[in-house]
């Protein structure tokens, strides 16, 4: 599916996705990201904000807010959101891309916080250096 096409090409991804399941999905791994060159925030095309955000943070809402609602109230199931740690520390030449994973990491925690009230977790992945791994 082309994700970049809008919320409707968005949903009717879900919705195919949900038939496929037989009806329900056990997990959505919101891994689809879109990334600029290297580059101040200064220097971001208005187009280029609009794809990073479509792709990064529009895109994740959308397919959650689907298919999610269904994961809590069968009690069961996983959202997956695959960040980055530039959402958290960011760069100054990542800074749209940043800013991007910064609020969908925002996003996670709130449904987290959705799914841990009924009893159930999500969970988040970074992609970036492990500082915890031992060497």
């Amino acid at each position: 599916a082309d994700l970049g096409a809008g919320g409707s090409a968005v949903r009717r991804l879900a919705a195919e996705a949900t038939a496929v399941g037989g009806g329900t999905i056990g997990i959505l791994v919101n891994n689809a990201a879109a990334l600029v060159p290297a580059q101040s925030m200064f220097d971001a095309t208005e187009e280029q904000i609009d794809r990073v955000l479509a792709l990064n943070i529009r895109v994740p809402f959308l397919l959650t807010a689907a298919l999610a609602p269904a994961m809590i109230e069968a009690g069961a199931g996983a959202v997956v959101n695959v960040g980055s740690v530039n959402g958290l520390t960011g760069m100054s030449v990542a800074a749209l891309y940043g800013a991007s994973k910064g609020g969908l990491a925002l996003a996670d925690q709130v449904v987290r916080g959705r799914a841990g009230a009924q009893g159930r977790t999500g969970e988040r992945r970074r992609a970036g250096p492990d500082r915890h791994r031992a060497q």
